[in-house]
């Protein structure tokens, strides 16, 4: 089910240039030494990577070939154009067909994983049916379910996750932690969907994000957390598995988001939308919500 009301629009993106993605971040600007305050220097370059269609993974592959370690704070969409900063000692301006890096400036010690505020998006959605309906959406998604969004998981990934914490898997451990990820984010899914059907309002809680060292006590989330992982015979203690040396910890994420600086613009059956998401949310889990192509399901 969704969380908005309204009907939707209908449409979707058509290429990546519908979907684009730019990482917002407040370095510092200045440094505080012994002769006062100055510029931010330092020995790592700071440099705007804008890439299409190729994971981030793939593009710091790329650039760590050609310079060494490269620091980036997150992941950013494949199917899409996308820029974000990233950190090279030394380094240089580059422009291939899907990458470019621009240099920016100097910090003094590099980026790292988590390290930004959130993302900016500009969607457009062609071929809507009901481009009329984004009025009334728009007002209601101020605020939005926090799902993972749909390119966390795969055809088979969570229950493949799920096998390896019955121990029915054996496979690569940094593959294995990916797909117990996976796993650990669709009981997340399920218990805010099962909180939105119930209750249709949001709250600025945290829900449990099941893993070794979760403790489960009595809020809705966390007993339905319990039911879930009780019904498919998995135990909070399976989370780590000794004989592989990996341990998926648990950890909590907040149910609902604020949506900012949603603006909107249609012309004919096109809308073009703008707004902000803190780090770690999904924008098509937004675009569900205004197109309703497909319902927003337990596993989403």
């Amino acid at each position: 089910m969704y969380y908005t009301k309204s009907p939707g629009t209908g449409g979707k993106t058509e290429t990546e240039d519908d979907f684009i993605v730019e990482e917002i971040q407040n370095f510092p600007k200045f440094l505080r030494t012994r002769q006062g305050i100055k510029p931010m220097s330092g020995p790592y370059t700071l440099f705007l990577l804008t890439k299409r269609n190729m994971t981030t993974e793939e593009a710091v592959k790329f650039l760590e070939k050609k310079f060494g370690p490269v620091g980036y704070a997150g992941l950013k969409d494949k199917f899409a154009v996308t820029s974000q900063y990233v950190t090279i000692k030394g380094g240089r301006n580059i422009k291939t067909k899907n990458l470019q890096l621009k240099k920016i400036g100097s910090l003094n010690r590099p980026i790292q994983v988590g390290e930004l505020i959130g993302n900016k998006f500009r969607i457009t959605l062609k071929n809507c049916k009901h481009p009329e309906n984004m009025e009334k959406l728009a007002k209601e998604l101020k605020i939005m379910p926090n799902y993972f969004g749909p390119q966390r998981f795969s055809r088979s990934n969570i229950e493949t996750g799920k096998k390896i914490l019955k121990r029915k898997v054996r496979i690569d451990k940094k593959r294995a932690k990916f797909l117990i990820n996976a796993y650990q984010s669709r009981i997340f899914n399920s218990v805010l969907s099962e909180y939105v059907r119930k209750h249709g309002r949001p709250t600025f809680g945290k829900f449990p994000i099941p893993g070794f060292g979760t403790k489960l006590r009595s809020s809705f989330a966390d007993k339905e957390t319990k039911k879930l992982l009780k019904a498919e015979g998995i135990k909070l203690k399976d989370f780590q598995i000794s004989e592989s040396r990996l341990c998926c910890d648990g950890s909590e994420r907040h149910a609902f988001v604020k949506v900012k600086s949603l603006t909107y613009k249609i012309n004919g059956n096109i809308i073009v939308m703008e707004f902000e998401l803190p780090k770690g949310s999904y924008a098509t889990v937004l675009i569900k919500e205004v197109t309703k192509n497909q319902k927003i399901t337990q596993g989403f």
